[in-house]
């Protein structure tokens, strides 16, 4: 079973949300991934509300997720779930 994190989860993880904390803390020995489109929307509006400084922060909060490449094959299964 591969945890893959959306953009939402994503963002309330950095704003503190406890139920993203919590969600975390019980997985800490499997590996979290995230597809590359939601890390970039994540790292985007980092970069808008605080420019580079706002996106380094970002980037390093983050930098124990795995990436997940978004593929054509992918996104159409994704259409369906």
């Amino acid at each position: 079973m591969v945890i893959a994190l959306d953009t939402t989860f994503l963002l309330d993880y950095l704003d503190g949300e406890p139920a993203a904390g919590e969600f975390l803390e019980s997985r800490t020995n499997k590996p979290v991934h995230a597809p590359s489109l939601a890390l970039f929307e994540t790292y985007r509006g980092a970069a808008t509300s605080s420019g580079s400084d706002g996106l380094y922060r970002v980037t390093t909060r983050l930098d124990w997720i795995e990436p997940l490449a978004v593929t054509d094959g992918a996104a159409r299964e994704a259409v369906f779930r």
